[in-house]
């Protein structure tokens, strides 16, 4: 199995293309994950339609990786235009986007920080994931003051800390503020 992720850095902030423009999250609650907890599979540098992308069994194999299938390979970093115009992962060049190898990130972020539009993908071992928790999940947060948000982030914050018999300082409710670019998170007022 997989999980879906998108990579937001600061870095964006820099860019002409991202100047004035919001943090790049897509939902109004989820998870802050630990890079050292997670594996990553591969990744687009927009929507890579991976839920199309499936394996038998479910959890792939040596000749597929689910989320992560295309009948042309992955990207190449020495090749990111395809059939001359479109950019490889990001658009419908070769039918569904191609997926980019972990080995060939460099490359599929600078394409997405030139030509994003907000949103990236990458897939994440899900049998990873579980065998990690709790360990994967660094934090939880809800958007500031979408109450919603806060309600749904609050009560599945807690069942987590109960499941693992954890405590908010081992893993901390994080108040985002999109449009704060050098300081997203706060502490959400228990």
């Amino acid at each position: 199995g997989r999980e879906s992720a998108a990579l937001i850095f600061q870095g964006l902030h820099d860019l002409p293309r991202w100047a004035g423009k919001n943090i790049p999250v897509f939902g109004e609650a989820g998870v802050v994950l630990n890079p050292a907890a997670t594996l990553i599979m591969c990744g687009y540098p927009g929507d890579g339609s991976s839920q199309q992308k499936n394996c038998e069994p479910p959890t792939g194999g040596p000749s597929c990786v689910p989320g992560c299938v295309h009948r042309s390979g992955p990207c190449e970093a020495k090749h990111p235009i395809v059939n001359g115009w479109c950019f490889c992962g990001q658009g419908y060049c070769d039918g569904e986007p191609q997926p980019w190898r972990l080995a060939d990130f460099p490359a599929m972020i600078e394409q997405y920080s030139r030509l994003g539009t907000g949103y990236n993908e990458l897939i994440l071992s899900a049998v990873h994931w579980n065998e990690h928790l709790p360990h994967t999940i660094e934090a939880f947060f809800c958007s500031c003051g979408v109450q919603e948000a806060e309600t749904h982030a609050r009560s599945t914050h807690a069942a987590f800390l109960r499941h693992f018999q954890l405590t908010a300082e081992d893993v901390p409710l994080l108040c985002l503020d999109s449009t704060n670019w050098d300081r997203p998170f706060s502490h959400s007022n228990d």
